[in-house]
């Protein structure tokens, strides 16, 4: 048996011996509490705390800081402590703390600022978008004929046959998809899951609009390849297809409607420095990226795309600081949990 400690009869054993010594000695509340106290959560604990003390760190938060924090994710609905009853959920409130307190003041106030404008979508709230932008969508779409919809996940050609996050909302909608159409009785509503394989002409010769369906759209680059696609490779016209996604920057929304395709969302994001912040921002992004190993192509997010967002996976629109999780950017509070 392996060195530890049995609760029932209080022993430790000497595992290399293969003997054990009784023993009565009364373990401490505190002692007992370290060591049945969940390994994960101990060793990212010890991790943060490291960090926090460590030289080349700042050497303690500055006074009022932490409340500060708090309150912050407070009024954000965000978690402060992990729970029980969604054990998968992410809880960045740790790792962000962590991450402030490596950094200078400059670059401090600048992550504050930011975070304060972020938006965090997280699973559980995936319906609750959807259900106010399709609401959107069918009181304002202009519909040729008979209200018809056919739900299909958005994806580029290259992207057919790939897990990505509009596949797993298209399997969220076809779990909702009895409450749906008894709330829009007037509809007649499909779903398509694998637009590669169904036959989607013929669905549309049926009088059916497709409404292609995301979670997120950065710069809408994947938005018009998906819409080309059908476009040139299916003969559907413009007029019969319609974009639907949770949330959408500024700028990948106006270039989508300049190619002349209808598309609503949920909530628009500015970009975080350009069109929130200022100038003088810029310069400190620039240094603290240059610190975490930021690659090519991804300064200030994809495409410089400047985006505050995490939903269930951080797209890499996002500015690096809070995705790329590496040795040099330890606490990245939403990593997507792989190397760009």
């Amino acid at each position: 048996m392996k060195d530890g400690f049995n609760n029932k009869t209080h022993m430790i054993y000497c595992g290399s011996k293969k003997k054990f010594v009784r023993t009565a000695l009364r373990i401490e509340i505190n002692l007992r509490k370290i060591y049945t106290r969940s390994i994960e959560e101990f060793n990212g604990r010890e991790e943060v705390m490291k960090h926090w003390y460590r030289k080349d760190a700042s050497p303690k938060m500055p006074p009022g800081l932490i409340p500060k924090i708090q309150k912050m994710f407070s009024d954000k609905g965000w978690p402060i402590d992990s729970n029980e009853e969604e054990p998968y959920e992410d809880y960045p409130y740790e790792a962000f703390c962590g991450l402030l307190a490596g950094l200078n003041s400059e670059e401090r106030q600048l992550l504050l600022f930011l975070t304060e404008k972020f938006l965090w979508v997280r699973q559980c709230e995936y319906m609750k978008y959807f259900a106010k932008v399709f609401d959107d969508f069918v009181n304002q779409y202009a519909f040729s004929c008979k209200k018809k919809v056919c739900f299909c996940p958005l994806l580029a050609e290259a992207d057919f046959g790939k897990a990505k996050s509009s596949t797993v909302l298209i399997y969220m909608i076809k779990a909702h998809l009895e409450h749906i159409k008894k709330k829009y009785k007037d509809i007649e509503i499909k779903l398509i899951e694998s637009p590669w394989l169904e036959d989607i002409n013929k669905v549309i010769n049926q009088g059916f609009t497709l409404c292609l369906v995301d979670d997120f759209i950065g710069t809408g680059d994947t938005v018009i390849k998906a819409m080309k696609y059908f476009h040139n490779k299916k003969n559907i016209s413009r007029n019969k297809m319609a974009v639907i996604s949770l949330v959408c920057m500024d700028e990948g929304k106006s270039k989508i409607k300049a190619q002349g395709y209808s598309i609503f969302v949920n909530s628009c994001r500015q970009k975080g420095i350009s069109d929130l912040g200022d100038p003088s921002q810029v310069s400190i992004m620039n240094g603290l990226e240059t610190k975490i190993g930021v690659k090519k192509g991804y300064e200030f997010g994809y495409r410089r795309s400047e985006s505050l967002v995490s939903m269930m996976r951080t797209p890499n629109n996002t500015f690096p600081i809070f995705w790329l999780k590496n040795k040099k950017n330890e606490f990245a509070p939403f990593p997507r949990w792989f190397r760009e």
